[in-house]
């Protein structure tokens, strides 16, 4: 399908979705030299199970750069494991219901709350993260617009104004941190503990070899235990990774 490109319009209000991560943190930086800070919003989509560390950076990002960033929460849920006790069962690549209920319906209910139904939102997706993406963005251009159905067909109809940026979507994981680097940036602390993303921590969609990076951690094996007491607590088992194997391995 090809995509529809927009020249960047400069008079629609700049939205920029930071994660904590080093490609929204690029984005967050690409952002900010093209517009003065005060044209930014600034948003993170809280789910309530990230890693102390990565609350840590959302602050470190505030202080160095002298900005605000919006935390968006969902308002049916406390956090990702209130989500799974609710639903009765844990996320799956075929059901990623987490993503939709604690990102996504969020960040739209927030977009209209505060007639944002035509701003700019730029998001830190790159090419190279993996063969979908590439094909799903393959002529995806960073400094044009894109109305966002065309990527996110879970956003309601009458935000079909709101337009995608993205910015760093041609860049490699090495582009990314050198161009960091070159704005006197540091990143978050998970990626030099041997973490090759960040985000919810763990993300119940990740690899086993995610997980076992768990057990180094004093948070990450909090995070097991917890997990464990859902699976007793609503009769389920999480089928990505045998977490009591895993705790056995501490």
């Amino acid at each position: 399908m090809k995509h529809i490109a927009h020249d960047v319009d400069r008079s629609r209000q700049q939205v920029i979705s930071v994660s904590g991560g080093k490609d929204s943190t690029a984005t967050l930086l690409k952002a900010l030299e093209e517009y003065e800070k005060e044209r930014l919003i600034v948003i993170f989509n809280d789910t309530g199970w990230e890693h102390p560390c990565t609350y840590d950076y959302l602050n470190y990002l505030e202080s160095t750069l002298d900005i605000k960033i919006q935390h968006i929460k969902p308002k049916d849920y406390i956090d990702l494991p209130d989500l799974i006790r609710k639903m009765k069962r844990f996320p799956h690549p075929k059901f990623r219901f987490c993503t939709d209920e604690l990102k996504q319906t969020p960040f739209q209910n927030w977009l209209k709350e505060n007639n944002l139904c035509g701003c700019t939102n730029w998001v830190g997706v790159r090419k190279a993260e993996s063969i979908a993406r590439r094909k799903k963005y393959l002529e995806v251009k960073p400094n044009m617009e894109y109305p966002v159905r065309m990527f996110y067909t879970s956003f309601t109809y009458d935000l079909k104004q709101v337009r995608m940026r993205f910015p760093v979507v041609d860049m490699s994981v090495q582009e990314i941190f050198e161009y960091i680097k070159s704005k006197k940036m540091d990143v978050n602390n998970l990626y030099k503990e041997g973490h090759s993303r960040v985000g919810c921590y763990p993300c119940l969609l990740g690899s086993p070899i995610d997980f076992m990076k768990l057990l180094n951690d004093p948070v990450g094996i909090d995070r097991i235990d917890k997990l464990i007491a859902i699976e007793e607590e609503i009769g389920c088992k999480y089928d990505n990774v045998d977490l009591k194997k895993l705790r056995d391995m501490i």
